[in-house]
């Protein structure tokens, strides 16, 4: 599909050029260059008001089969506040209008609509912003229960004519494609880079996110372990043991802040990366952690964890930086556990 869309968009045009064709053609265009994520649907809105003066508004909307509500993904125009708080029910009126038409899979012609339209928001639409005419086209459908929308409304009743439809409902198909291929692209990448158990990073995205740091300074890295996790998986079951690690993770996350970054880096070790001036703050924050640490039921007490703190050096290589922050962890389990120890207090356990 996509390579055919790819042809009648960037070959010689099979109808003689006016504004509406040379508009979606350059948006087209537009498009396939700049298609790298699902951000593409708010550009493709605002080229088309920006190269087609008649429409008033434009929105998308991506989602699965049989939605509780629509609402639009991305949009712009004179009439965006109206999309702004647009939410489209399937009610008794609205399942024979174009919207939920095109999502059950219909090539809808555009519709006309009055100041005294019986469609209420219809009303709404022609009074406040002078728009006489509707046209909603599907977008491509790359999966199964994938389906979405592109909605255009226009401040003139016949802007939508018999060729002007057909150029939107390729436009739309090419659209779908290229947002479905960007939302796979988007899983994988998430895929690759995190752990699918807890959602925090993996190992390779922990070397992704140091990579990214290696020329600054100001970084700690703390290692954190759960203690006698092998013991608890043997008696309690790997699912009490996996639901575990996941509110150690839930547990990092909060207790880190938002520029934390946090992987799992083996079955239940754990790095956390943060930024401070000092070591105190990090110190400060392995105790936090600790203190908050998630309950087991079934023991009738909670996780404990083992914490070693390095602070990072520019320019060093990950193993070598992940080995110190190890050494510090080892002081932490050899005065006891649940305990944090940092490099630089050599024998002190906090």
């Amino acid at each position: 599909m996509i390579d055919l869309i790819r042809r009648i968009f960037t070959g010689p045009p099979s109808i003689p050029p006016d504004d509406v064709a040379s508009a979606v053609l350059r948006v087209s265009r537009q498009l396939l260059a700049e298609g790298r994520d699902v951000d593409l649907a708010q550009l493709v809105c605002e080229a088309l008001v920006e190269e087609l003066p008649a429409l008033e508004l434009v929105w998308v909307w991506m989602g699965d089969r049989d939605p509780e509500i629509i609402r639009p993904l991305a949009f712009a125009g004179r009439a965006s506040a109206y999309a702004a708080k647009l939410e489209i029910r399937p009610t008794w009126l609205t399942r024979y209008g174009p919207v939920w038409r095109t999502v059950r899979g219909q090539i809808v012609d555009a519709y006309q609509i009055t100041p005294t339209s019986v469609h209420r928001p219809w009303r709404e639409l022609a009074q406040v912003y002078g728009i006489r005419s509707v046209n909603v086209v599907p977008l491509a459908r790359e999966h199964p229960g994938g389906y979405g929308l592109l909605a255009l409304y226009a401040s003139d009743a016949e802007f939508f004519s018999t060729r002007n439809q057909s150029l939107f409902v390729q436009l739309g198909q090419l659209l779908g494609s290229v947002m479905w291929q960007a939302r796979r692209t988007e899983a994988l990448a998430w895929d690759a880079f995190h752990d699918p158990l807890t959602g925090v990073l993996n190992r390779r995205g922990l070397h992704a996110a140091l990579d990214r740091l290696s020329t600054e300074h100001g970084w700690y890295l703390m290692l954190v372990d759960v203690d006698h996790f092998k013991q608890l998986n043997t008696e309690l079951g790997y699912v009490v043991a996996d639901r575990l690690l996941v509110g150690v993770a839930n547990t990092l996350v909060t207790a880190s802040g938002a520029d934390a970054v946090i992987a799992r880096v083996g079955g239940d070790e754990f790095a956390v990366l943060v930024r401070s001036e000092d070591s105190a703050r990090v110190t400060r924050l392995a105790q936090t952690v600790l203190a908050s640490l998630p309950a087991i039921p079934e023991r009738q007490c909670a996780v404990t964890c083992s914490i070693g703190v390095v602070a990072l050096r520019v320019g060093q290589a990950f193993e070598l930086e992940l080995a110190r922050a190890d050494a510090a962890l080892r002081r932490a389990k050899a005065a006891g556990r649940g305990r944090s120890a940092i490099e630089d207090e050599a024998t002190a356990a906090h």
